[in-house]
């Protein structure tokens, strides 16, 4: 989630690498343009959409869901990424028996869930890395850098989140 167009290099050779069976994406696709608040950035804001949608059809994973952020278009995203499911916030799924949140800010839901997977989160979060239980409750905000996780043996490997170009 919150993903700056200039990273998107970054996360095609991680992709490559690492071949998911999953992508979730929790939001603001190209981050820095802020479509979702700024009419005048549409035609930038699909022109990126349209590059990371490649990376994420190159990456032959099975099922890729995505949940638009405050600086995303929905039916640009729709266009643009239809073998992609795109979900409202707050909404939950089983992945390999694990029960999930995915939302775009901070979760304060409804819903009962053991991950929780978000892209905002500096204001008023208080979750931290090191406090998730893989065997409990866990949060995982987009903002501290791309996960890969192996489900079956609930085990979790992170990475650093390019800052810039």
């Amino acid at each position: 989630g919150d993903t700056a167009s200039y990273a998107y290099p970054y996360y095609n050779d991680l992709i490559k690498k690492v071949r998911p069976d999953i992508i979730i994406h929790t939001g603001d696709l190209a981050d820095e343009v802020k479509a979702g608040r700024i009419p005048t950035a549409k035609a930038e804001y699909q022109e990126n959409v349209k590059k990371i949608s490649q990376i994420f059809k190159n990456s032959n994973a099975e099922k890729i869901y995505i949940v638009p952020g405050n600086n995303d278009i929905t039916e640009i995203i729709e266009k643009e990424m239809p073998f992609a499911t795109i979900v409202p916030h707050d909404t939950q799924i089983t992945i390999s028996g694990i029960t999930c949140i995915l939302t775009h800010s901070c979760p304060e839901t409804s819903n009962k869930s053991s991950w929780f997977f978000y892209g905002h989160g500096f204001t008023g979060d208080t979750h931290k890395p090191e406090d998730n239980n893989l065997n409990g409750t866990c949060y995982f905000n987009a903002m501290w850098g791309p996960k890969v996780f192996l489900l079956s043996e609930k085990k979790v490997f992170s990475f650093i989140r390019p800052e810039s170009v």
